[in-house]
């Protein structure tokens, strides 16, 4: 092999290694992880988890407040505003909320579930549809809202670190279409 051939070779290893370095660094510097098939599955369960706590108010409440981590903050922007923070708080809410099956006061469901990966673990988002059966043999869509999170990845696997969720319907879409059916 002549020199120029080893100079080149070598060249183009160089070339190679700082390209690799330069797109490692640029995608450091976004700070973007990729999440894996398995992330997504944990998420969308702890998503159905969510769902099936606070609708039942399970172990007082903790089964629903461990879904977030300890500092955890959920903002409820319905047709009140407030903010609960930390796992008392969040057990709190979810006793107040929920009822043990077979009669739940309301079901929650969220749907068309999106996840993003980021920095600090993930965004999610997803639309939150409430149905209540107050009597036998009915049902009522309480509302419509979407969820807006940041999610974290714990030893105990994936967290909320912060839920938002937004109304959708209409503040006065229950009184609009009770008057258009009379």
């Amino acid at each position: 092999m002549t020199k120029a051939r080893k100079v080149s070779i070598v060249a183009a290893l160089v070339a190679v290694v700082a390209a690799g370095v330069y797109v490692q660094q640029a995608g450091a510097k976004e700070g973007v992880t990729q999440l894996t098939a398995l992330d997504h599955a944990e998420i969308r369960n702890m998503y159905a988890m969510y769902n099936h706590y606070v609708d039942s108010g399970k172990d007082e409440g903790r089964a629903y407040a461990n879904l977030y981590t300890p500092d955890g903050i959920f903002h409820i922007n319905l047709q009140t505003k407030r903010t609960v923070r930390g796992h008392d708080a969040l057990a709190e809410l979810a006793r107040g909320a929920g009822s043990p099956p077979p009669v739940l006061k309301a079901a929650h469901h969220a749907v068309n579930v999106m996840i993003e990966p980021t920095a600090a673990g993930a965004n999610g988002s997803a639309y939150l549809i409430m149905i209540s059966s107050p009597t036998l043999g009915t049902s009522t869509t309480g509302l419509s809202a979407m969820y807006f999170d940041k999610l974290v990845k714990t030893a105990d696997g994936w967290k909320f670190k912060e839920r938002r969720v937004e109304l959708v319907t209409p503040r006065d879409a229950a009184t609009s279409s009770r008057a258009s059916a009379n």
